[in-house]
């Protein structure tokens, strides 16, 4: 799919922006994707014995109002993704012993789908008699032809899972877990526990669960699971369970045991490894909402009381709900070279616009700021994410011990920063308009002036 291309960073005018949003809304005006795309048999699920011949029927329509549109239909293999979402593969990746690929023919490969009407592509199931024993896998996938205008194209893809269970052999239902990592640890980020898992049986399951124990010397910390996982499983897939802990964990050796199990409780691989907690870790703050009037002042607290935003009485010039939330720190936009993010990261949401009184943003900086600060708790500052410049705007901040304050009229996603030499400190709305207002008496007063002191010369 073709994305519209950006500006360069750092060349983002307020006009060209403008234009840029409307040309952009235009183009999504004027070309219709398959929205209303239908798919019947989107899924084949059987038990063929060994020699067999099935048929399996795909129909396609298009609702009245759309565009008509070109669809083409390919037989490939089938794994899974990191996350367990069903993946094609192609000729060349398909090299696994149960892919169905090769036993499946399709009556059509191009269809041509008008508005209202439906459309059907027969898939032909032949199972030779010395298939084996287990399952087979494939997918057949249909895909629409880009239609482009301008910088914009759409394409509408279908996945068409085909899962055949060979009868009169036994299914082995196996799997290993091929790795668990802890990542970064850092106060404020989520700790993630990734256990790397693989089927390595012969047919495929659903529901998996992977359950995370944390422990060290004195015994069990944190316990923590996720699933039952929506897909199933195939055979020679690697998924990957991410489990968050939320418990705090002080400097120490600990030991994280994950247990992948299936629906009734039949573990299929359990590991253990040993990681350091160099740092003590606090998890990071759950959302907090609170509902601003104009009448009253309002203070957004996390739930930790490491962030708060204190909205002073007539910010707003009607009720609203805002809301504190942390954010991770691969979600949050990049910063250029000057300036490192910290781990105390979160975003502000619920403010369209300026506020009509700037607002206090506090936040109490951890171990981990002060690591991306090498120590420096000087450099640390306050830093609020500019949209619309496509960049981070430091602000001027002051340290009340391990607290750093600062102001704003805008919310949004902000970070602790080590910004070192005070680079890129910017000013908000509120306070250009005020040195603006000053620098214009400045100038008026020294006009006046100069035309009186014009006026009283001989």
């Amino acid at each position: 799919m073709k994305v519209p291309t950006l500006p360069a960073r750092g060349l983002h005018p307020p006009t060209f922006q403008f234009f840029f949003i409307v040309l952009l809304l235009l183009g999504l005006i004027c070309i219709s994707p398959v929205s209303a795309l239908s798919v019947t048999g989107s899924k084949y699920m059987e038990t063929l014995p060994p020699g067999s011949v099935a048929l399996h029927g795909i129909h396609i329509k298009a609702e009245q109002g759309d565009d008509p549109f070109d669809l083409h239909a390919e037989v490939m293999g089938f794994t899974n993704g990191p996350d367990g979402a069903y993946q094609p593969l192609t000729t060349k990746e398909d090299t696994g012993p149960y892919s169905a690929r090769r036993f499946i023919s399709l009556d059509r490969t191009q269809i041509r789908v008008e508005p209202g009407t439906s459309q059907e592509i027969k898939a032909t199931i032949t199972l030779p008699q010395d298939v084996g024993s287990g399952g087979r896998y494939a997918i057949i996938y249909l895909r629409s032809q880009p239609r482009e205008q301008g910088q914009i194209g759409f394409i509408t893809a279908v996945a068409v899972p085909v899962m055949i269970t060979i009868s009169g052999t036994e299914p082995l239902e196996a799997g290993t877990i091929t790795g668990i990592t802890t990542g970064t640890i850092a106060t404020g980020q989520p700790f993630t526990v990734t256990t790397g898992f693989s089927n390595t049986g012969n047919h495929h399951y659903y529901r998996l669960t992977d359950t995370v124990v944390v422990s060290d010397a004195h015994g069990v910390i944190s316990t923590a699971s996720v699933g039952p996982a929506p897909y199933a499983i195939v055979p020679g897939s690697v998924v990957q369970f991410r489990v968050p802990v939320d418990s705090p964990l002080p400097v120490g050796t600990y030991t994280v045991q994950s247990t992948v199990t299936k629906e009734d409780g039949t573990i299929l691989d359990q590991k253990s490894v040993n990681f350091e907690v160099a740092i003590p870790f606090t998890p990071p703050p759950t959302s907090t909402t609170i509902t601003l009037t104009p009448q009253a002042e309002g203070v957004l607290v996390s739930p930790d009381g490491r962030y708060s935003v204190t909205f002073p009485a007539g910010s707003v010039l009607s009720s609203v709900d805002v809301t504190l939330k942390p954010v991770l720190l691969d979600q949050i936009p990049s910063a250029t070279e000057d300036i490192t993010i910290g781990s105390s990261t979160f975003v502000v949401e619920g403010l369209a616009g300026l506020l009509a009184k700037p607002a206090t943003v506090r936040v109490k900086y951890s171990e981990d700021d002060l690591r991306a600060a090498q120590g420096d708790a000087g450099s640390l500052k306050l830093a609020r994410f500019d949209a619309g410049g496509n960049t981070w705007n430091i602000l001027p901040t002051t340290r009340d011990g391990d607290t750093l304050v600062a102001q704003s009229d805008r919310m949004g996603t902000w970070a602790v920063v080590s910004a070192q030499g005070g680079a890129g400190i910017g000013i908000d709305a509120n306070m250009l308009m005020i040195l603006g207002g000053i620098i214009a008496v400045v100038v008026i007063l020294l006009v006046a002036f100069m035309l009186k002191k014009k006026k009283n010369s001989p």
